[in-house]
């Protein structure tokens, strides 16, 4: 029994060593107080954790939060973030010296009562809260009913009360929790025979998202290893889609066959950099279309004059011989202003639908993805992507010709940047010409 003892002592000993070699920074940064801020019978700031390093006070581990205390070098608070108010302050020991410790303190309450050291209860909730900020997108989703209760009667409540508040916000997050842990269930995805495997259809992806946000993806083999619950799938190889709605409560397969068949009459799709007139009878866009290049693999190139700008117009038509019910079909690029995503649907058979500033004049291209998509009678929707890239095609910002003898030569028109072709009259005693273009400078953004 002695040598036991002898053993468990030299253990601990050890371990207590041990300890003492780690860094203490890497110690420190374990510590950490949880702050709330009142005023105004609102939260300014809800509970949060309060990181400090070793031998910072608590003014200090305030003055690096990225919150602004207004006074905090003086010690008389009088505006925190902005909100002023008549601030008190208090650990949970009753101290409102902030020049102790922060390691030494495990919460911070500032309010407008009288006394602001927290009740048992309160800092139950404030844990609970300062927990629930540090999760997981999902799991604050699956909770924010609770949380968003506890904010709402954070201020001025009861220590019971908040101890139930505290324990309804950590009952949802762990409930959630468990369902993630807990059994899952193989889903497997197929086209109807065949799974939707890397060996059967190259570079194929299968998503699931639950309610909450949190997302499944698989690895290759066709199938989702899922707890139970509610999610929206999504099966994309190369642009072809289909995505919908299902319940897992028990191992499951779920089959639909991507549209391989073109849904877009490709041979008409037309596109414009002006719109046209719907009554016109010659059925055209004002101004000349843009001539597409060679449709390969639901993919094509068309150049732009680096002078345009603007808004881009679509003629489409859809197959329906394919297509018994009229598809949906959507734009989706960056706004050349702003680079922010767009989605913008778009009409068939009409020379007036288009999608607003898709290029910028300069040399920056765009690529606008038109996305037809179809929702079938298994509740599924199912989609192609047509993928049209804009190529910047440099304009001149002058021509010049002269003849052998430095001699200029004049042309039939005045010049202009998105002119191409020019006639030149010349005696019959000029043997030589030398033509010199002088390219446009032109930048991202319009002047």
């Amino acid at each position: 029994m002695k040598n036991l003892r002898k053993r468990l002592a030299c253990l601990l000993l050890s371990a207590l060593l041990l300890i003492g070699c780690l860094p203490v920074t890497a110690l420190a940064a374990e510590n950490g107080f949880i702050l709330v801020v009142e005023a105004g019978g609102k939260l300014v700031i809800a509970p949060e954790y309060i990181s400090c390093t070793a031998g910072q006070t608590a003014a200090q581990a305030l003055s690096a939060s990225g919150h602004t205390f207004t006074g905090l070098d003086t010690g008389m608070i009088s505006a925190i973030d902005g909100v002023t108010g008549n601030f008190t302050r208090s650990d949970e020991n009753g101290n409102y010296d902030l020049s102790v410790s922060a390691a030494s303190i495990g919460y911070l309450r500032f309010s407008e009562d009288m006394d602001s050291k927290p009740s048992d209860g309160l800092k139950q909730l404030m844990t609970a809260m300062a927990d629930y900020k540090k999760k997981g997108s999902d799991v604050q989703a699956a909770a924010k009913k609770e949380y968003d209760t506890a904010s709402d009667l954070f201020v001025g409540i009861n220590s019971e009360s908040a101890k139930t508040l505290a324990s309804n916000l950590n009952d949802a997050v762990r409930n959630y929790e468990n369902t993630l842990t807990g059994e899952h269930y193989a889903v497997r995805f197929t086209d109807g025979s065949a799974a939707y495997s890397d060996d059967n259809y190259p570079g194929v992806s299968i998503t699931a998202v639950n309610a909450y946000g949190k997302q499944w993806t698989d690895d290759g083999d066709g199938v989702l290893e899922l707890p139970k619950g509610d999610y929206t799938f999504c099966v994309e190889q190369v642009g072809l889609r289909v995505e919908g709605k299902i319940t897992v409560s028990a191992a499951a397969t779920v089959s639909a066959e991507l549209p391989q068949s073109e849904w877009l009459i490709t041979d008409t799709f037309r596109i414009s950099g002006s719109f046209g007139e719907e009554t016109n009878k010659d059925n055209k866009f004002t101004d000349e279309e843009w001539q597409l290049g060679q449709w390969s693999d639901r993919e094509v190139t068309v150049p732009v004059l680096d002078t345009f700008t603007g808004s881009v117009y679509t003629y489409a038509e859809y197959d329906t011989g394919l297509l018994s019910e009229i598809p949906t079909l959507t734009a989706i690029y960056t706004l050349a202003s702003t680079g922010e995503r767009m989605e913008k649907a778009l009409a068939f058979q009409s020379l007036t639908s288009g999608a607003y500033s898709v290029l910028s004049r300069g040399a920056a291209g765009n690529t606008v993805i038109y996305r037809l998509s179809s929702k079938s009678e298994d509740g599924y929707t199912y989609s192609q992507d047509y993928t049209v890239h804009f190529d910047r095609v440099p304009t001149l910002a002058s021509i010049r010709v002269e003849d052998q003898i430095g001699v200029d030569q004049a042309a039939s028109i005045p010049f202009a940047p998105d002119t191409m072709e020019y006639t030149y009259k010349v005696l019959n005693t000029v043997t030589a010409v030398t033509i010199t273009g002088t390219l446009r400078m032109t930048c991202c953004k319009n002047m």
